[in-house]
Parts: C-alpha cells; structure tokens; sequence
C-alpha cells in the first residue's frame, strides 16, 4: 500500500503575508533578528518590530493549524475543567482548559504556539476525554495559567530530573509502592515533552507527580530530590520494595508494570 503523502502546513511568515499586509522585507527582517538572537518565534518578532498585532498572529496561527479561534477576553473558563489538567501539564503543554462541550465528553483547551498535538493526546489519554483545541492569544492563556494555577504548580525548574536508568526503575518502584500501598483504582504515565506525568486515582481523587527526563554528561551528578511536586496530596509512603524491571509503554500509550 502506498504511504499517504504528508501536506506541509503552510508557513506562518505567507500566511501574515496574505491577511496582514506584512511585507516580505519585514518578514526577512524579523528572520535575521531571530537568527542573529537565536531566540523567539517569528510571530514575536514581528510583534516587537510592530509589524503585527497579536490578534493577528493568532488568526494566522488558526489557518496554519487549521483549528478555530478563540476570543478568551470574551469566555469565561470553567474551573472544573481547569482542575482536570495539572498547572505543570498546562504551562509545558501550551494550553489552559477553558471548558467542556456539551455532552461533557471532552474538553475544550485553547492553545498557542508552537501547537504540540502529541501534549493533547496525552492529556486526552489521561482525563479519558477528547480534546477540542481552540488557538487563543499567548498573552491571555499566559494571564490566565497565573489566574487559576497557583505559582508553585506552574513552576518547572524544581520538578526533579533522572537520566540513568538505574534511576528510574528505582523512582518506578516507589510510585508503584506508594499506589499499591494507598490502593490506587488506577495508575497512569504519559510523557508530555520532556516530562513524565504519573497520575494516581484513590477513592475518585486524582493524584499527581511530575519528573523530567534529562540528558547529561557522564561526570556531571544526578539530582536525588525525591520530593515530588503533586497536584494534589502526597500518596502514603509505603516500605514495599517491588521487583520492577521496567516501565514500558502499552499499547494506548500508557505505561504498566512487568514483574
């Protein structure tokens, strides 16, 4: 059978090009300042440079994407969907839960560049809903990430990192120890760019704990932080040491335990 053909999404700079009036000297300018800075997207470039608003890059960002617009000034966000996604998932994601549709099946997020589909499927693997996307201005979901998540859950620098794995194997028996010991309905992981999200259900409440995978040199020391940050309570510690050779990804994405 022959491979379908993938479309290339067209490019952000043509598409501001076509519905904003930007000019391709303007387009070259911010592409140097970029390359110059090696920081920056080129939408924000060109919003430095005052060459567009930022209603229009996201308008852009819609077409390029193909999904709709959202106006977040004018929608008021549902609290109930807001606590589904961990403030940690939804700063390293791009994205703040706004709602659900009406059947209450899926959740509607509003999301900004650069898009990662791959975050959306993990987050609709784990809260077992769909993922309706809606693009919306960075500056609003930014305002809006800090409204409804307090500081310490939106903080990434302090998640603690392992890159051996020695390391993991042994931060999998723990969490596994601590699930089984707390009699866990369920246990889940995803990995949601660099990090891997371990969600815990004990009697229908949902507990979170965030690590980041990290590449370092052979010299440089490992963190040993075992203070994981949590969405919601620490699960009891539990003394059980489990012969867990591995964790290793399912079939639905999800990961489960070998003996």
């Amino acid at each position: 059978m022959e491979r379908r053909r993938r479309i290339p999404r067209p490019r952000l700079g043509t598409i501001l090009m076509q519905t904003a009036g930007v000019t391709r000297e303007q387009i070259e300018h911010a592409l140097r300042l970029q390359a110059e800075t090696r920081t920056g997207r080129i939408g924000d470039w060109l919003m430095r440079l005052g060459y567009v608003e930022e209603r229009q890059i996201t308008a852009a960002l819609g077409r390029q994407y193909g999904l709709p617009v959202i106006a977040l000034d004018k929608s008021d966000t549902n609290g109930d969907a807001v606590r589904m996604v961990p403030g940690m998932v939804a700063r390293c994601s791009g994205l703040i839960p706004v709602g659900f549709d009406d059947s209450r099946s899926s959740l509607r997020v509003a999301v900004s560049a650069p898009v990662d589909f791959n975050s959306q499927q993990a987050i609709r693997r784990m809260t077992r809903k769909g993922i309706v996307a809606y693009v919306g201005d960075q500056s609003a979901i930014e305002r809006l990430l800090q409204q409804w998540y307090p500081p310490e859950e939106l903080e990434l620098s302090d998640v603690p990192g392992y890159s051996s794995l020695g390391e993991l194997i042994e931060i999998g028996n723990e969490l596994i120890s601590s699930a089984i010991a707390a009699r866990a309905e369920s246990i889940q992981a995803e990995l949601v760019q660099e990090f891997f999200w371990v969600r815990f259900v004990c009697s229908a409440e949902s507990y979170h704990h965030f690590f980041r995978c990290v590449s370092t040199q052979v010299d440089q020391p490992l963190r040993q932080n075992r203070n994981f940050p949590a969405g919601g309570q620490n699960l009891p510690n539990c003394e059980t040491k489990l012969d867990v050779a591995m964790l290793k990804m399912n079939d639905e994405g999800r990961r489960k335990r070998l003996a």
